[in-house]
């Protein structure tokens, strides 16, 4: 007997009772479209965020005349000879150049760095309103409009961005193109989920992540040796990007939520035909019925950013995970916009970071696993202990000052925080979706990635602090994962094994109840003074 024959005639009159959306898609040649879409996405998303890691890089100085730099090894001292050099002899900078960024096209090196810095931040701060723009435009016209018109932004942005001619429109066009990747960061991920099985959602969403992308992006960055080339690259590689989405259909989730029924059973045919498999009309009238008493109940309850904060224990929630994703952000991409400052080969250190993320991802599920008293609060407070006690060493380098006999370790160092950084990532966004109940859930994680967008924006000015006193910018990222450790600690709870709260906690717990008992409590307190 045929698969599609099964598919209906199994048990028909029993499986209609109980079937969802959810329970239409299937793992198949569809799923294997959307999770290719969703591979040169994630790459065109990550690419531009990690863009400035290459074209921002600041060159190496050889010498300049006769003043030989390269044996000069604090960063202060080198440029200092430099500038010396430079009003005495009126010479020009030779330079050690790994990759040929806008700074060693347009000489922007040792206090000039600033401004790089500065466009860095410019440019992720764009990023913000994408997010919020597009996430609510495709909430009112649809996921794949939305996202095809995303990916020709960031096409035109990152082909304007080769024809630039001097940072001030450099800034521009780059905060253009991170305006339109903010979008794509905000749809991608929910049109993907929408349309993969719910049985393999999450060993393919962690199979199609950042990590591995991180390694294709650094052979990108070592083939085209040039930030010109580099974004030529990124745009092309974004052309096959916009044809596969091109080809998917519209999320039937979406057209259900915008009372497209027609649309979305036609849809979810397509879907079906691709797969191989025919459903029955009565099968797809069941799931729109199914839907549509879903979305009614679902209706009668709207909640805003203010139910984050609904009660004591929400708002302890909402602010301990906000304040863990700008420390996350900020620890990650510090680091990630300064990865110039470690010894060894830019790409080669990029490749090594992505395969640990990667391998930590995958230690991190296995543990999971295995052993059932491992949590997302154990899994995120031994990551931050171990990036603790990494940056308590880096710290205690470069107070010792020997810095250039231990090169190596400080760049394991580094590598090793970052890996744990997308540990953090991962538990705090598992935490998200646990402790809030269903109709704020994903409320809750717009308002935490507001604060992982501010962290990054922060994150390229942070090693200024070294001016100061070098390690103060380590000093500083381990002030803050000492305070996040605590507070995170202390306003979490476990969640692993535990059921999902669905529904919003009583109106006896929310913070205006508590108030009006108070107010009672002292009127009953007052009366018995007065009698």
């Amino acid at each position: 007997m045929e698969e599609s024959e099964e598919f209906v005639k199994k048990e028909v009159a029993a499986e209609l009772k109980e079937l969802k959306l959810d329970d239409l898609f299937r793992l198949g040649k569809y799923t294997t479209l959307v999770s290719i879409t969703a591979e040169f996405l994630i790459l065109m998303q990550l690419g531009n965020m990690f863009y400035m890691m290459y074209a921002g890089v600041e060159p190496g100085l050889i010498k300049c005349g006769t003043v030989d730099l390269q044996n000069i090894t604090h960063r202060n001292d080198r440029c200092a000879a430099y500038l010396a050099a430079r009003s005495k002899q009126n010479c020009v900078p030779e330079f050690s150049i790994q990759f040929n960024s806008i700074s060693s096209d347009w000489s922007y090196i040792c206090s000039d760095v600033r401004q790089v810095k500065s466009s860095i931040s410019w440019q992720m701060l764009a990023v913000i309103p994408g997010s919020v723009i597009f996430g609510q435009l495709s909430d009112l016209y649809g996921r794949r409009r939305i996202m095809l018109i995303a990916i020709i932004g960031c096409i035109i942005s990152m082909v304007l961005t080769t024809y630039t001619t001097d940072l001030f429109w450099f800034t521009i066009v780059r905060s253009s193109t991170q305006l339109f990747n903010g979008g794509l960061m905000a749809i991608q991920m929910v049109f993907t989920v929408e349309n993969l099985p719910k049985n393999h959602r999450f060993w393919l969403t962690n199979l199609i992540t950042w990590s591995p992308n991180m390694i294709i992006f650094a052979g990108m960055a070592w083939y085209t040796y040039n930030w010109r080339h580099l974004s030529l690259l990124m745009a092309a590689l974004a052309v096959p990007a916009w044809g596969f989405l091109f080809f998917l259909s519209e999320s039937p989730r979406f057209l259900l939520q915008k009372h497209r029924y027609d649309e979305a059973k036609r849809t979810l045919q397509r879907i079906a035909r691709i797969d191989g498999v025919v459903l029955a009309e009565q099968v797809l009238d069941r799931v729109v019925e199914s839907e549509k008493a879903l979305l009614a109940q679902k209706r009668k309850k709207r909640y805003s950013f203010a139910h984050l904060f609904y009660t004591c224990k929400l708002t302890r929630y909402t602010l301990a995970l906000a304040f863990t994703l700008l420390t996350t952000s900020m620890l990650n991409y510090s680091l990630l916009f300064n990865m110039e400052k470690l010894s060894g080969s830019i790409y080669l250190n990029t490749i090594f970071m992505g395969i640990f993320r990667y391998g930590v991802n995958f230690a991190a599920i296995i543990a999971d696993k295995r052993y059932k008293w491992l949590g997302r609060k154990a899994i995120h407070g031994l990551s931050e202990v171990v990036s603790i006690i990494a940056l308590i060493l880096l710290i205690t380098v470069y107070v010792l000052d020997v810095q250039a006999q231990v090169r190596t370790l400080i760049t394991c160092i580094i590598i090793l925080v970052m890996g744990m950084s997308t540990l953090m990532y991962v538990t705090t966004g598992m935490l998200a979706s646990e402790l809030f109940p269903t109709g704020i859930r994903n409320i809750s994680f717009s308002f935490g990635q507001v604060f992982s967008r501010l962290g990054v924006v922060v994150a390229p000015q942070l090693f200024f602090l070294a001016d100061i006193w070098s390690p103060l910018p380590y000093v500083a990222l381990l002030a803050l994962c000492s305070i996040d450790f605590i507070v995170f600690y202390f306003n979490t709870e476990e969640t692993k094994g535990k059921p999902m709260p669905e529904s919003m906690p009583p109106r006896e717990e929310s913070w205006l109840s508590r108030k009006k008992i108070d107010q009672e409590l002292m009127d009953i307190e007052k009366r018995d003074i007065a009698g």
